[in-house]
């Protein structure tokens, strides 16, 4: 190899120069930063959407619990009415039993009963339907409750929708 192409080697970027170390030239150390800021930049992407990701499916979970709400207060409703007939006990007995498995399930995903009874009104958790007098709560506690109100991981699905007591 002549003279000129060795020197044409020893000073290409990158290549190794005296002492074995790599020549640096301005143009890697940008190229070097960009790299990493970029990196550093997808990282953070990849936390937020992953972080969205949670958010949605935390949403989606409420929602569906929102809206089997209505079929927990109706499997309720039917167990309220008067004693059945002799003739309808195992139906009911079957209704009890569905309705304690249905609240198997709604407890393993969270969901929480709002518990309203002569508990002091709480706007936050309680919705006021109505006032009454009463002498057996306290004024401005809850007198009757009227539809059960329900929470997961302390955000509200349903307020409790409540009768307040007044005493004069």
């Amino acid at each position: 190899m002549d003279k000129e192409n060795k020197s044409e080697i020893q000073g290409s970027p990158g290549r190794l120069e005296d002492g074995g170390k790599r020549k640096s030239n301005p143009s890697d150390v940008d190229w070097e930063d960009s790299y990493k800021r970029l990196y550093a930049s997808l990282e953070n992407t990849k936390k937020q959407v992953e972080k969205r990701h949670l958010i949605l499916a935390e949403q989606r979970q409420d929602q569906l619990l929102r809206e089997l709400l209505p079929t927990l207060d109706n499997l309720e409703r039917v167990l309220a009415q008067k004693t059945p007939s002799e003739s309808c006990t195992p139906l009911y007995k079957g209704i009890e039993l569905t309705l304690r498995e249905f609240l198997g399930v709604l407890k393993r995903h969270d969901l929480e009963t709002i518990q309203a009874f002569a508990e002091p009104f709480n706007p936050e958790y309680h919705e006021a339907v109505g006032k009454v007098p009463s002498e057996e709560v306290p004024s401005g506690h809850v007198a009757e409750v009227l539809q059960t109100g329900y929470k997961r991981k302390d955000r509200l699905l349903r307020a409790a929708r409540v009768i307040v007591a007044e005493n004069e």
